[in-house]
């Protein structure tokens, strides 16, 4: 059985983010600093050594933080990242306040991990960020005093005060547009993402399935003759035995199995060549569940099946009889039934125009992991012994009517296969 992460946990986007970031932070604040330093005469900053050489060596060993806990296996998650972007945002107040605050030319930068975050990150997020990185400028400038000196001209000291109050009024404007324009598209990104995803899984599930159709038309076409040489032989072996009581339900059994298998095929061959949604005159709901049941019931005699038909016999809505849902339910019905030979119950209710039913199995329950990819081609509960085949195509017939279907583990054990399905989806319509 293919193993597969768990819902939630296949954080490869979020932790080549955090990768990118931490070889971002080497680049920009290091960069920075070396460039403050080397530039701090021709620009006439006043920087601090001791200041910077701090600044530098404490991003250094955040970002090699950064790259072990990238090569660790729990997952990354959205306030981690968010929380190293805080951490750079600190780190450039530092390396701006070794280098003259406020005046710093590249006090910009500050937008750099707000961007980030708005393409990364949830809208709470971020702008918690960009209060941050405003926050961060503000104590920088309450700070500021001219430090360049002008004296070809009176006004110069002033008039670069002002640019200084400009820069700051223009890094919170843009970070304000940042927070709700850019956002705002990343949101709208990611949602499109996620839905060319869905329906790549669609693609992708409906080719599995077409596949499948072919291989189950040629089979039911192959078996035809085997099982009519079957019902032949198990009927002569009954005459021959005659004298022999013991075997003679034992083939009376065989050869309802062989009418059973050939009436499956039969079904299965009329509804290709019927109008999709069932080929028969609309019944009440119970008397339809009804009839799915006896027809599993004739495939598995030596298994008990408990029937609770809750509140139908009230409410009993007119119903299509859906072929393609009644082999969903009878799937479900053989695995609970393979999990307990002795019995299964289904329970049925009726809850504002939502069927739900339950099969309820005294198994030995199923894994947690297991439970969540159940409905995929090729995930089983049984151990290695089944293909997942049943279920896949239960979620398939259950997803295309509306509806859903659940396996969880019940309180005094076994299995419970919650299916849930909206009436409108097979509601006869007049």
């Amino acid at each position: 059985m293919p193993s597969a992460p768990q819902p939630g946990t296949d954080d490869t986007p979020a932790r080549a983010n955090l990768r990118r970031l931490a070889v971002l932070r080497l680049v920009a604040l290091v960069g920075l600093g070396t460039l403050a330093w080397t530039l701090r005469g021709a620009l006439g900053l006043a920087v601090s050594a001791q200041g910077l050489l701090l600044s530098g060596v404490a991003v250094l060993l955040l970002s090699v933080a950064t790259l072990w806990r990238c090569g660790q296996p729990w997952p990354v998650r959205s306030h981690e990242l968010a929380l190293h972007l805080a951490l750079d945002i600190l780190a450039l107040s530092a390396v701006f306040q070794a280098s003259s605050g406020a005046a710093n030319p590249f006090v910009s930068l500050y937008l750099v991990p707000v961007v980030v975050a708005a393409t990364t990150l949830p809208r709470v997020q971020v702008w918690l960020l960009a209060a941050l990185a405003c926050a961060g400028y503000s104590a920088l400038l309450l700070e500021y005093a001219p430090l360049l000196s002008h004296h070809h001209h009176p006004g110069a000291p002033a008039e670069f005060d002002l640019h200084v109050v400009g820069m700051w009024g223009n890094f919170v404007l843009s970070t304000a547009i940042i927070g709700v324009a850019v956002v705002n598209m990343g949101a709208a990104l990611r949602a499109r993402e996620a839905h060319l995803a869905l329906v790549r899984e669609n693609m992708l599930r409906n080719e599995q399935i077409l596949g499948l159709a072919t291989l189950a038309a040629g089979a039911a076409h192959e078996l035809g003759t085997p099982l009519s040489t079957l019902a032949v032989l198990s009927r002569e072996l009954e005459l021959e035995c005659a004298d022999r009581p013991d075997l003679q339900e034992d083939f009376r059994l065989v050869r309802a199995q062989v009418a059973a298998c050939k009436e499956i095929i039969q079904r299965m061959l009329a509804r290709n060549a019927a109008t999709e949604g069932g080929t028969h005159e609309p019944v009440s709901l119970q008397v339809y569940l009804e009839s799915v049941l006896d027809q599993w019931r004739l495939m598995r005699p030596r298994t008990a099946l408990g029937w609770q038909p809750g509140n139908l016999g009230a409410q009993t809505p007119a119903v299509r009889q859906d072929v393609s849902l009644a082999q969903a339910v009878i799937s479900v019905l053989n695995n609970a039934a393979d999990a307990s030979p002795h019995g299964i119950t289904v329970e049925a209710q009726l809850d504002q125009a939502v069927l739900r039913l339950r099969v309820l199995d005294e198994g030995k329950g199923v894994d947690s992991l297991v439970a969540r990819q159940l409905g995929r081609a090729w995930v089983t509960s049984k151990d290695g012994q089944g293909r997942g085949l049943g279920l896949f195509l239960t979620n398939a017939t259950l997803e295309r009517l509306g509806g859903t279907v659940r396996l969880s583990n019940r309180p005094e054990g076994g299995a419970c296969t919650l299916i849930e399905l909206p009436l409108r989806s097979i509601e006869a319509r007049p």
